[in-house]
Protein backbone atom coordinates (compact mmCIF):
# COMPACT_ATOMS: atom_id res chain seq x y z
CA UNK A 1 0.00 0.00 0.00
CA UNK A 2 2.68 2.05 0.34
CA UNK A 3 2.91 3.54 -3.59
CA UNK A 4 -1.09 4.72 -2.42
CA UNK A 5 0.70 6.97 0.14
CA UNK A 6 0.71 9.74 -2.17
CA UNK A 7 -3.57 9.50 -2.15
CA UNK A 8 -3.52 10.00 1.51
CA UNK A 9 -1.43 12.84 1.52
CA UNK A 10 -3.49 14.73 -0.90
CA UNK A 11 -6.46 13.92 1.15
CA UNK A 12 -4.99 14.16 4.63
CA UNK A 13 -5.45 17.88 4.56
CA UNK A 14 -9.84 17.40 4.73
CA UNK A 15 -9.61 14.22 6.78
CA UNK A 16 -8.69 13.29 9.82
CA UNK A 17 -5.95 10.64 10.78
CA UNK A 18 -8.28 7.74 11.50
CA UNK A 19 -9.70 7.33 7.90
CA UNK A 20 -6.17 6.76 6.67
CA UNK A 21 -6.18 2.94 6.65
CA UNK A 22 -9.76 3.44 5.26
CA UNK A 23 -8.84 5.81 2.23
CA UNK A 24 -5.30 3.23 1.75
CA UNK A 25 -7.61 0.25 1.56
CA UNK A 26 -10.42 1.63 -0.54
CA UNK A 27 -7.61 3.14 -3.07
CA UNK A 28 -5.40 0.42 -3.08
CA UNK A 29 -6.84 -1.28 -6.54
CA UNK A 30 -6.77 2.43 -7.42
CA UNK A 31 -4.56 2.91 -11.03
CA UNK A 32 -5.03 6.15 -11.66
CA UNK A 33 -5.42 8.49 -9.69
CA UNK A 34 -4.80 12.37 -11.18
CA UNK A 35 -7.86 15.06 -11.17
CA UNK A 36 -7.03 18.60 -10.05
CA UNK A 37 -5.79 18.92 -6.59
CA UNK A 38 -8.19 21.84 -6.27
CA UNK A 39 -10.61 18.76 -6.06
CA UNK A 40 -9.37 16.89 -3.54
CA UNK A 41 -11.93 18.46 -0.78
CA UNK A 42 -14.75 17.50 -2.69
CA UNK A 43 -13.27 14.17 -3.39
CA UNK A 44 -12.06 13.57 0.82
CA UNK A 45 -15.91 14.71 1.49
CA UNK A 46 -17.06 11.78 -0.87
CA UNK A 47 -14.33 9.19 1.16
CA UNK A 48 -16.37 10.79 3.75
CA UNK A 49 -19.68 9.30 2.45
CA UNK A 50 -18.26 6.35 1.29
CA UNK A 51 -16.78 5.38 4.82
CA UNK A 52 -20.21 6.38 6.88
CA UNK A 53 -22.10 4.12 4.04
CA UNK A 54 -19.49 1.08 5.09
CA UNK A 55 -20.27 1.48 8.73
CA UNK A 56 -23.84 1.70 8.64
CA UNK A 57 -24.70 -0.59 5.31
CA UNK A 58 -22.01 -3.18 5.12
CA UNK A 59 -20.82 -1.26 1.26
CA UNK A 60 -17.55 -2.45 0.22
CA UNK A 61 -16.45 0.12 -2.49
CA UNK A 62 -12.93 -0.11 -4.11
CA UNK A 63 -11.72 2.90 -5.92
CA UNK A 64 -10.23 2.37 -9.50
CA UNK A 65 -9.92 5.44 -11.17
CA UNK A 66 -10.39 9.13 -9.94
CA UNK A 67 -8.95 11.02 -12.87
CA UNK A 68 -9.91 14.52 -15.50
CA UNK A 69 -12.03 13.79 -18.36
CA UNK A 70 -13.08 16.40 -20.51
CA UNK A 71 -12.47 18.85 -18.02
CA UNK A 72 -14.47 17.08 -15.28
CA UNK A 73 -14.21 14.96 -12.60
CA UNK A 74 -14.15 11.08 -13.02
CA UNK A 75 -14.47 8.81 -10.10
CA UNK A 76 -14.95 5.00 -10.55
CA UNK A 77 -16.06 2.21 -8.30
CA UNK A 78 -16.04 -1.05 -8.01
CA UNK A 79 -18.24 -3.05 -5.05
CA UNK A 80 -21.37 -2.82 -3.56
CA UNK A 81 -22.32 0.31 -4.57
CA UNK A 82 -26.16 1.59 -4.53
CA UNK A 83 -28.02 4.47 -5.31
CA UNK A 84 -27.18 6.62 -2.79
CA UNK A 85 -23.40 6.07 -3.38
CA UNK A 86 -23.99 6.07 -7.36
CA UNK A 87 -26.06 9.91 -6.34
CA UNK A 88 -22.93 10.86 -3.93
CA UNK A 89 -20.84 10.17 -7.18
CA UNK A 90 -22.56 12.14 -9.41
CA UNK A 91 -22.85 15.36 -6.82
CA UNK A 92 -19.16 15.11 -6.92
CA UNK A 93 -18.89 15.03 -10.30
CA UNK A 94 -20.99 18.31 -10.54
CA UNK A 95 -19.45 19.98 -8.01
CA UNK A 96 -16.23 19.63 -9.58
CA UNK A 97 -17.42 21.02 -12.45
CA UNK A 98 -17.73 24.42 -10.80
CA UNK A 99 -14.36 24.66 -9.23
CA UNK A 100 -11.65 26.26 -11.57
CA UNK A 101 -8.50 23.80 -11.28
CA UNK A 102 -5.79 26.48 -12.00
CA UNK A 103 -6.89 28.64 -8.62
CA UNK A 104 -9.94 26.37 -6.71
CA UNK A 105 -12.25 29.69 -7.29
CA UNK A 106 -16.29 28.16 -7.03
CA UNK A 107 -19.04 29.11 -9.33
CA UNK A 108 -16.43 32.00 -11.28
CA UNK A 109 -17.32 32.74 -14.92
CA UNK A 110 -15.03 30.88 -17.46
CA UNK A 111 -13.16 32.24 -20.01
CA UNK A 112 -12.99 29.85 -23.00
CA UNK A 113 -10.12 28.78 -23.73
CA UNK A 114 -10.69 26.56 -27.07
CA UNK A 115 -9.85 23.58 -24.76
CA UNK A 116 -12.47 21.37 -22.44
CA UNK A 117 -10.86 22.80 -19.27
CA UNK A 118 -11.78 26.45 -18.96
CA UNK A 119 -9.63 28.48 -16.46
CA UNK A 120 -12.34 31.24 -14.60
CA UNK A 121 -11.69 34.50 -15.56
CA UNK A 122 -9.97 35.37 -12.10
CA UNK A 123 -6.77 33.56 -13.54
CA UNK A 124 -4.35 35.21 -15.38
CA UNK A 125 -3.36 33.61 -18.40
CA UNK A 126 0.18 31.52 -16.92
CA UNK A 127 -0.90 32.77 -13.16
CA UNK A 128 -1.30 29.32 -11.92
CA UNK A 129 -0.56 25.97 -12.87
CA UNK A 130 -2.97 22.97 -13.10
CA UNK A 131 -1.99 19.87 -10.90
Amino acid sequence: MKEKEFIWKRLSKYLNQDKKDFVLKIFSNCYDYSPYSAWDKVIAELVKLIYKRKQRHGKNIQVVQVKSKFGGLRFYTDGDQDDYLQGAIYMAEIQCSKICPYCGSVDEEREDTGRFVKRCVRCDEGSFEMT
